[in-house]
């Protein structure tokens, strides 16, 4: 009789401290099971590897390094060994390790979703699960260790408290694995490499990640069919309707079939979970007119599409969706906004056409309210420089491809795409281009005598030495003073480089949160603001991601001294530039 033939058939105890009440899953080497506490009644999990025979004191040692590793990950939402040790069943002739649990909090994701209508948990829960989720998974990785497993019975929920609890985590690396079993439910969370027989790594498990929020939002992965390692291949996911166009992002970017163009860590998902949940919060509260502006926000939203209502001293402008159904070429409707006077000049200069020039000197770069990345406050002086006043729109950078010089703008799905035969559609002439990679973007500024800005000259522009949160100051971010948090509807989507003149900096700079993210010069460290010179810093000498700055139409409006970053032989519908020139 098995070693698992024997605990089945037995009221078993082990170490005569643990009574075996139920088995869970098989798991590498054995099974794992609930168990009780003989001392103090408590309820644990055991991982009993009845199928792995211990030969040595040194092999037994080397799991218990291990075992005291996992004991100092610093955090109780991850399921915390109590226990290892030594077992050995009546006449068995070798004896095999016992790993001992804390017992999850909550119910699993699963019995959770079970519990829902539809098996559908609401966007804004699903939000709260994975963004601490996502926090969870960063302490993992950054002590070592691979999940393997993410899926909706590997993380657990308290509803009460609104805490998530990851469980099955396989901390006896050299006994665990994480091992890929194609005949388990690991099937519909595996990316393509582990199929192809790569190990799991951050990045599979940001793959996992995407599948669990996919399922959170649609009550079940992004991929059912009976083949499944096909599936994960080459099938794409199509996205989610009926949720916002942030979280749908974040699901396809996790989802990516290229695991460098997935995002780089769960410290960033993480950061632009919070972000949308900040974002939703702000607009349930109402914080800014109490009730009636939370009825005023929602009859803006109903708007669609990038259209918004003005109210009080502005003019109601027509829905988007009705100027949608109007011909190709019918102008964008407008809202009229106060216009706002520029300051005085900071400086004497040569006048740049649709350029403002900045003095430089002294300001604090980075914010203690920003993620890691951005947290770290530093002083930079800078010397004097011009930046453009708006992004450089699809008019301009088609007379640059006209010239030559440049590439046009290619989108991968042309559901997005906004050029036509090589050249813009007559309706986005004044809109900022989009789909535009880093050196294109850089040989566009180049063809001028610019250059794009450096991280440091875009932020002390959008903060100034007031460290301002957002352009026009401390003020809540406003739809009449930018666009964000919106949905794709073509053409009519984003809104002339000019548009929100209530929306700019003292110096009359547009679009600096709002409309397109803005590549700059730099390579993207995540710790460099702690190394960064003094005087003109201008990024990493060398990397794989190039900084982007501000966020974007589809974005929650994120402060100024927010960072973001992409591969530079990338582009999206997202992202455009401005640039800037040295004096």
């Amino acid at each position: 009789m098995s070693a698992k033939q024997l605990i089945k058939s037995n009221v078993t105890t082990l170490n005569d401290k643990y009574l075996v009440l139920e088995e869970i899953r098989s798991i590498p080497h054995g099974t794992e099971y609930f168990v009780r506490s003989i001392i103090d009644n408590s309820t644990l999990v055991a991982r009993v590897f009845h199928d792995f025979s211990l030969r040595s004191e040194a092999e037994y040692a080397g799991l218990e390094d291990q075992f005291f590793k996992a004991r100092e990950l610093e955090s109780d939402r991850l399921q915390k060994p109590v226990e290892l040790f030594k077992y050995l069943l009546s006449g068995q002739e070798f004896m095999f390790p016992v790993l001992v649990l804390a017992y999850p909090l909550g119910q699993s994701l699963r019995s959770f979703m079970k519990s829902q209508e539809y098996g559908i948990i609401p966007e804004s829960t699903a939000g709260k699960i994975g963004f601490q989720l996502a926090e969870q998974m960063e302490i993992l990785h950054k002590s070592g260790f691979t999940h393997g497993s993410l899926c909706p019975d590997s993380v657990y929920w308290d509803a009460e408290n609104e805490t998530v609890f990851v469980v099955q985590i396989p901390f006896l690396t050299g006994l665990e694995g994480p091992i890929f079993n194609e005949e388990t439910n690991q099937k519909f969370y595996a990316a393509h490499e582990v199929w192809e027989g790569a190990e799991f790594n951050p990045g599979t498990d940001i793959y996992a990640f995407g599948c669990l929020l996919h399922e959170m939002l649609e009550g079940g992965p992004p991929y059912l069919g009976v083949d499944q390692k096909l599936e994960h291949f080459y099938a794409d996911c199509p996205g989610l309707s009926g949720i916002s166009g942030s979280m749908n992002s974040m699901i396809l970017s996790c989802l990516n079939k290229k695991p460098q163009q997935r995002p780089k860590s769960f410290q960033l998902i993480g950061k632009k979970l919070k972000s949308y949940q900040k974002a939703k919060a702000s607009v349930a509260s109402g914080k800014k007119g109490g009730g009636s502006s939370i009825l005023i926000l929602l009859l803006l939203v109903a708007g669609g599409g990038g259209g918004w209502y003005a109210y009080n001293e502005f003019v109601e402008k027509p829905k988007k969706l009705q100027a949608q159904k109007k011909t190709a070429s019918a102008p964008k409707p407008k809202v009229m906004v106060e216009e706002v006077v520029e300051s005085e000049p900071l400086a004497e200069a040569v006048d740049v056409p649709n350029m403002v020039f900045y003095a430089g000197g002294e300001f604090q770069m980075g914010s203690p309210k920003g993620f890691a990345d951005a947290s770290f406050v530093h002083t930079v002086k800078l010397s004097p420089f011009y930046l453009d006043k708006t992004e450089v729109t699809h008019q301009e950078y088609f007379d640059f491809v006209q010239s030559g010089m440049g590439l046009p703008p290619v989108s991968k799905n042309p559901r997005f795409s906004l050029w036509k035969n090589e050249a813009p559609l007559p309706t986005v002439l004044r809109q900022p281009v989009i789909h535009v990679p880093w050196e294109m973007a850089r040989a566009y500024c180049n063809s001028l005598e610019k250059r794009l800005p450096t991280e440091a000259e875009w932020e002390f522009a959008a903060r100034g030495k007031e460290s301002r949160d957002w352009p026009w100051g401390q003020d809540d971010p406003h739809p009449v003073k930018a666009q964000f948090d919106m949905e794709w509807s073509g053409d009519q989507t984003i809104y002339e480089v000019d548009f929100f003149k209530s929306g700019v900096n003292p110096e009359g700079v547009f679009n600096l949160i709002g409309g397109v993210r803005e590549w700059v010069q730099d390579w993207y460290s995540p710790d460099y603001y702690e190394s960064s010179p003094l005087e003109n810093p201008t990024g990493p000498k060398s990397g794989d991601m190039r900084v982007i700055r501000g966020s974007s139409w589809e974005q929650a409006a994120e402060p100024l001294y927010s960072r973001d970053f992409m591969a530079p032989e990338d582009s999206d519908n997202l992202t455009g530039f401005r640039c800037a020139k040295s004096l």
